[in-house]
């Protein structure tokens, strides 16, 4: 029997749950727009461990934790985004 931790992301889930319904301008923009920084940080953080607990073949690239500066959670909303988009 497999151990899985189950951990639900609001912004994670919300793009997931627009993904192919709405533009990534529109949904980048309610994003940024409701949810606080630190969750879409704390979004970014739960996915990376997500993916590094998975067992696959594939190469998985590698991605900062960290993203300082300017337009922060702005690149992380582009991220999570673009990973959706390029998975799917």
């Amino acid at each position: 029997m497999a151990e899985a931790q189950l951990v639900l992301s609001q912004p994670l889930c919300f793009i997931l749950s627009k993904f192919g319904k709405a533009g990534s301008k529109s949904i980048k923009s309610v994003v940024l727009d409701y949810y606080k920084p630190e969750e879409i940080t704390d979004t970014k953080v739960r996915l990376l461990d997500d993916i590094n607990q998975l067992k696959t073949n594939k190469k998985i690239p590698y991605v900062s934790r960290r993203r300082d500066g300017d337009n922060k959670t702005k690149h992380l909303v582009n991220w999570m985004i673009f990973s959706c988009y390029s998975t799917f």
